[in-house]
């Protein structure tokens, strides 16, 4: 493995890991209605309206859902990482600007 995939997979797994905690942490928080699905929904667009619709081919099973939506931030990671060690730097700009976006919006909706 080379250092542009291991540099990949860190950054991926980590975020993908960070995804799932917060996931846990709005569901286990005593919301109102369906909000804590919304939030999660949410921090994952646009992929998240992917993982609706397979949602329906389980049985409406939401860790499927967010397994799913695990897999996108794990994906952007890796996409991130590789962007980051070729010294791509609009790439890198605009992954990084969409994680960073993505991970204060979860943050600030917590306030």
């Amino acid at each position: 493995m080379n250092k542009q995939n291991i540099i990949g997979n860190i950054i991926g797994i980590c975020l993908a890991f960070g995804y799932l905690f917060i996931c846990y942490t709005v569901y286990n928080l005593q919301t109102e209605g369906s909000w804590d699905g919304f939030l999660c929904f949410l921090f994952a667009l646009p992929f998240s309206i992917f993982s609706l619709i397979a949602i329906n081919y389980v049985d409406g099973e939401f860790v499927f859902f967010y397994i799913l939506n695990a897999i996108w931030w794990w994906f952007m990671g890796f996409c991130l990482g590789r962007c980051v060690s070729r010294n791509k730097q609009f790439l890198s700009i605009v992954l990084t600007v969409y994680i960073t976006i993505m991970y204060l919006s979860m943050f600030f909706m917590w306030l």
